[in-house]
């Protein structure tokens, strides 16, 4: 029987390593319905495809990754990438609750 593939802390994103789970390897986590990566994930070659049954980004995510690797990995995707842009209001709601978390 094949061995479950393994994710070691250091490739991982700091906020999947906070996922309850995470040292037993992301073949063993617990699928969300929606993950929305940044561009640290991508370039971090985050097992996002494992966890998650819906990848989302923006375009401006898109635009940063220049580097060769990461292009082909995104290329290269078991799963589909939607990008989209989150509307005006939910955006609003999001600063007003991150805001006094982030300074």
């Amino acid at each position: 029987m094949p061995r479950a593939r393994t994710t070691t802390p250091a490739v991982l994103p700091a906020a999947l390593r906070r996922w309850p789970g995470w040292a037993m390897g992301h073949a063993d986590m617990a699928r969300v319905p929606h993950v929305v990566a940044d561009t640290g994930a991508f370039l971090s070659a985050a097992p996002l495809q494992d966890i998650a049954d819906a990848l989302y980004t923006v375009p401006e995510v898109l635009a940063e990754i220049r580097d060769r690797p990461t292009r082909r990995r995104l290329a290269a995707l078991p799963c589909e990438l939607r990008v989209r842009r989150p509307r005006p209001e939910l955006l609003r709601i999001g600063e007003c609750r991150a805001g006094p978390a982030t300074g």
